[in-house]
């Protein structure tokens, strides 16, 4: 598996009947256990009748609508999700993706565990640390994909790193803070 997976359209990705139709299933046991109609749930949940029954069958693909008819049977939602699910991606990752997720793995490691960016630290000494660690193999294109984690690291939305031109082609990388 790799970039040559095929592509999962959202239709695809919604269609777990089998872990709905589970859930419906239990409800539907519970309220009947209960005693109660549709009509009594739609009058007690303000879910429509046909959505009950969308629920119970599966069909409904809103997990909202599970959760507020299980709170309605006062259905404990750890107990009603207790079903074996099969885990992992539908797709692997790229060779490519792969390697950078590794990269920014180690990197992370220098960042929280060793502290490497309190003060503050270009490019190259960020490569000759993982290679004097042996995390890493170098190449042609360590320096440029090290840079690229980091250059992600000091965007708003993640706000870890700081980074200031150190002279006229390169940049220095420092922690936000010191806690991290």
């Amino acid at each position: 598996m790799g970039s040559e997976d095929k592509k999962v359209t959202r239709n695809e990705i919604i269609r777990s009947p089998i872990y709905r139709q589970i859930l419906g299933n239990k409800l539907k046991t519970k309220r009947l256990d209960l005693g109660y109609s549709l009509s009594d749930m739609e009058e007690m949940s303000g879910i429509p009748v046909n959505t009950c029954l969308s629920i119970e069958k599966g069909k409904t693909t809103n997990i909202d609508y599970y959760i507020e008819y299980a709170k309605t049977l006062e259905y404990e939602l750890r107990s009603l999700f207790e079903i074996e699910i099969e885990l992992g991606a539908k797709n692997s990752l790229s060779k490519e993706k792969q390697d950078r997720v590794f990269l920014t793995r180690k990197l992370r490691v220098l960042l929280v565990k060793e502290k490497f960016f309190i003060d503050e630290k270009g490019v190259k000494e960020v490569k000759d640390r993982l290679l004097e660690k042996g995390e890493v193999q170098d190449s042609k294109t360590l320096s440029a994909e090290i840079s690229g984690v980091l250059l992600n690291w000091c965007k708003k939305e993640e706000g870890i790193l700081i980074k200031r031109k150190a002279d006229r082609k390169n940049n220095v990388y420092k922690s936000v803070t010191k806690e991290i």
